[in-house]
């Protein structure tokens, strides 16, 4: 029996166009004869009626994107001004070695056929009857996804697809999906949400992404002067290819100070004139003529979620370094799902805009730490390029929960970009290296931390202008918030409790580089409740305490220019130790526990 379904939309309005969505009949079709007749109404997604009445064999006459009839021998599907007709026998043969016999197939002739059609007119080759009820949402179960199938990235796609057109969501309802190659997003053209139901679990078996959309940076038009920080207006050699509220990248070969990443920034144009565009935010660093600074437009795709109670996972994770989702110039991306265990990071995303990120049901783990053999188990990697995005949500077992770092790859891009007013909210637990990090690449990102446990520490802050404000930390070991000497531009540590740091000379807050540090909490660490290598660091209001007076150090200084005010000081032998040759420290008012002072001492 060969059976073709219509997948109607349930009563509603088109988000995009504002006409009204209708609903269609499910049909069973058993040839019989060449006189063969069903009654049948035929509506296109928008309400228009194409074929009201009877439907007889060997009739074409069919509204484009629509499937015209199917006879004892053929289906025939038409689509704008191309007719594709398949061999119903040799589409039900397909259909069992797709179904019945896993693995017997070559899904990606068949995709040649089955998911052509089902894209294209509207239809699907079922191995089940199909019951007609209106929906909000199309099952990537009614693309045969999920029966056993070596591959199911081409039911997806084409539930997807669907899903495009018919401005629906896309259900993947429990079960296990099996994919070896990339649900590739990057055509879409309208908002698309894919939602994992609890029990669904899809498992990636090539080393490739599971899910990958990337839009597009376009050509680039040289700046004929530099810009600098704190100006928001550029002179290119030509405005004609942009327009006011373009999406536009500004980079060059200008590296960020410190290291070998290449700046860049996304902005949007807010006016222009013939020479020059003006843009809706600051630029916070200085591009120049020498080293090919530029502007291009930026082709951001629709909104993308995955969301749900589903887990994406990879089946051997030593034999994966892509991440699961990969994201690029994408404008609201969200994920929200469960991710590992795997090899490589779980979230990659770049050159997007907010409102974004990950949610609170986002749940990353067991993603392998292994450099050695290309294993960057990330759960979050926030690339180049990002703007107010926002992470929330859980990892575990990752050697970064958060990190940075450059855009990817991408056609004119040549890996540039920071990722800047970022908030992450992230709870990280057992990571092997510091549980929340900014590679150099970044700016105004704002960790609230809930970290626990890991032997690698809690956060890092190498890139510049980034604050930890409140949260906490607790049962890490080496160090509760490091700031790396690469730093040039301070951030704020502000209200952050710091418990228990444990291993050698562990040490509660790490200052390499500059920062403002205030209204902290320090209990309990082996080393130094606070740790100053850096000339003009500041200390307001810390809560300091040891746990036991050992030999410990509430506060070592061993740069220049450092101020200590207020706060207090207790269950150490030392309360402040300043490093000989150390000159300008100020401390005032500082309450110390008994016994414990100020002293100077020979320099380490």
């Amino acid at each position: 029996m060969l059976e073709a379904a219509f997948f109607p939309a349930a009563p509603a309005v088109d988000p995009l166009t504002g006409n009204r969505l209708v609903k269609a009949a499910a049909h069973v079709y058993e040839p019989t004869d060449a006189s063969y007749r069903m009654p049948l109404e035929i509506l296109d997604v928008f309400g228009n009626a194409i074929d009201d009445g009877v439907l007889t064999s060997n009739h074409e006459g069919a509204y484009p994107g629509f499937f015209a009839h199917t006879d004892s021998t053929h289906l025939v599907v038409k689509s704008g001004e191309t007719t594709t007709v398949v061999s119903s026998d040799a589409a039900r043969r397909a259909r069992a070695d797709l179904f019945e016999s896993p693995g017997a197939v070559d899904e990606r002739a068949l995709a040649s056929a089955l998911p052509k059609l089902a894209i294209a007119g509207g239809v699907a080759l079922l191995g089940a009857s199909i019951v007609a009820q209106p929906f909000h949402a199309v099952s990537v179960a009614a693309w045969g996804a999920g029966r056993g199938a070596r591959n199911d990235v081409f039911a997806f796609e084409g539930a997807i697809a669907q899903a495009g057109v018919l401005g629906l969501d896309v259900v993947v309802p429990r079960g296990e999906y099996v994919f070896a190659g990339t649900v590739d997003l990057s055509t879409i053209s309208r908002p698309i949400r894919i939602v994992l139901e609890a029990g669904a679990v899809i498992t990636q078996t090539a080393n490739v992404p599971a899910f990958r959309a990337w839009g597009d940076l376009g050509a680039w038009t040289p700046l004929v002067a530099a810009a600098g920080a704190g100006t928001r207006t550029c002179r290119v050699a030509s405005t004609g290819p942009f327009a006011v509220g373009d999406w536009i990248a500004i980079a060059s070969s200008d590296v960020i100070p410190g290291s070998n990443d290449k700046i860049g920034m996304l902005r949007r144009i807010v006016s222009k004139t013939s020479t020059s565009l003006t843009v809706d935010s600051d630029f916070y660093r200085r591009f120049t003529l020498k080293n090919s600074a530029h502007v291009q437009p930026v082709k951001l795709l629709p909104r993308i979620q995955i969301v749900g109670e589903g887990r994406i996972c990879h089946a051997d994770p030593r034999a994966c370094t892509s991440a699961l989702v990969d994201f690029a110039a994408v404008r609201t991306p969200f994920v929200d799902v469960e991710i590992g265990p795997s090899g490589g990071s779980g979230f990659f995303v770049a050159w997007s805009v907010g409102p974004g990120g990950t949610g609170p049901n986002f749940h990353a783990h067991d993603l392998l730490d292994d450099p050695a053999g290309g294993h960057y188990g990330y759960g979050i990697n926030n690339g180049g390029g990002n703007r107010g995005l926002r992470f929330q949500g859980r990892c575990e077992r990752c050697r970064h929960g958060h990190t940075t770092g450059p855009g990817p790859d991408m056609p004119n891009s040549n890996r540039y970009g920071e990722p800047e007013n970022i908030r992450v909210e992230i709870e990280a637990r057992d990571c092997s290296n510091k549980a929340l990090d900014t590679h150099r690449p970044g700016w105004n990102i704002t960790f609230v931390p809930k970290v626990s446990g890991g032997a690698g520490g809690g956060v890092q802050l190498r890139a510049d202008n980034c604050d930890v404000v409140g949260g906490t930390i607790d049962g890490t070991g080496t160090v509760g918030v490091a700031v790396a000497a690469s730093v040039r531009v301070p951030g704020t540590i502000d209200g952050v409790k710091i418990t228990d740091v444990g291993g050698s000379d562990a040490v509660g807050i790490l200052l390499l580089g500059p920062a403002k540090v205030r209204n902290v909490s320090i209990r309990g660490f082996t080393g130094s409740g606070i740790r100053v290598s850096e000339a003009g660091c500041s200390i307001e209001s810390p809560v300091i305490d040891g746990g036991a007076p050992g030999r410990l150090t509430g506060i070592e200084i061993d740069a220049d220019d450092t101020v200590v005010y207020s706060g207090s000081i207790s269950n150490v032998q030392t309360g402040i130790a300043i490093a000989a040759g150390v000159t300008g420290t100020r401390e005032s008012s500082v309450r110390f526990g008994a016994g414990v002072g100020t002293e100077r001492r020979a320099q380490k």
